[in-house]
């Protein structure tokens, strides 16, 4: 992988500028998954032609013995023993950071729209963006992730983000039943998300990222 475009809010980004970009071309944030790194989510991009500029973000912690692949939380898979409430500390935590890193980026990049993408721990990243920060985020896709509840918050006085959360029925780590309750809790409290299943798959494909993303992006 070459090396990052940049660092800003402590966080390292790449950034892929698709066809004839312009200043107020849309912009999509991809969050990888624990053990990815920034490199891991490109394919979702294949086929792309509409103007477009990708920031692929790369956490910060080096994640277990894998060499080259990074988590967005300091204790790797042992973040996912703790309480679901310290768990949620954490996540808003590294999401106000990534907010950050978008205030900083829109200040020499205006923005017309901001697509945030993420697969399983990026994909809670990116529920926490959509939920903590709707003024920045005009959609989140989220792959095999989870919104927790301390997370969930009614929409303030702003445009709502919406939401697409892509489920497969046979995720061994973050159970399809647990992703319902989390859809129906966000349309609860006001937000637009559409839930699609994928039978027999486990833990979220990139190709079904892929799939919605391309679609999504002729739409922008």
């Amino acid at each position: 992988m070459a090396s990052p475009t940049g660092t800003l809010s402590d966080t390292r980004y790449w950034e892929h500028n698709i066809g004839k970009v312009a200043p107020d071309s849309p912009v999509v944030l991809v969050l990888h998954w624990m053990s990815g790194n920034a490199d891991s989510m490109r394919q979702v991009f294949d086929g792309i032609t509409n103007p477009l500029r990708v920031l692929f973000l790369q956490g910060r912690h080096p994640s277990g013995d894998l060499k080259g692949s990074y988590s967005w939380f300091p204790d790797h898979e042992h973040f996912y023993n703790r309480s679901f409430a310290d768990q949620a500390l954490d996540i808003r935590s590294e999401a106000a950071r990534i907010a950050a890193f978008v205030r900083s980026y829109r200040q020499t990049h205006p923005m017309r729209a901001l697509t945030v993408v993420g697969r399983s721990q990026g994909g809670d990243l990116a529920l926490a963006l959509a939920t903590d920060h709707p003024d920045l985020v005009t959609l989140a896709v989220a792959c095999g992730a989870r919104a927790l509840p301390r997370l969930i918050q009614r929409p303030r006085d702003v445009r709502k983000p919406r939401i697409i959360m892509l489920h497969g029925t046979d995720d061994r780590d973050v159970p399809v039943s647990v992703a319902r309750e989390d859809m129906t809790r966000l349309r609860s409290v006001g937000y637009d998300v559409s839930f699609t299943e994928y039978p027999g798959v486990d833990h979220c494909l990139v190709e079904d990222i892929a799939d919605v993303v391309r679609y999504e992006v002729d739409q922008l």
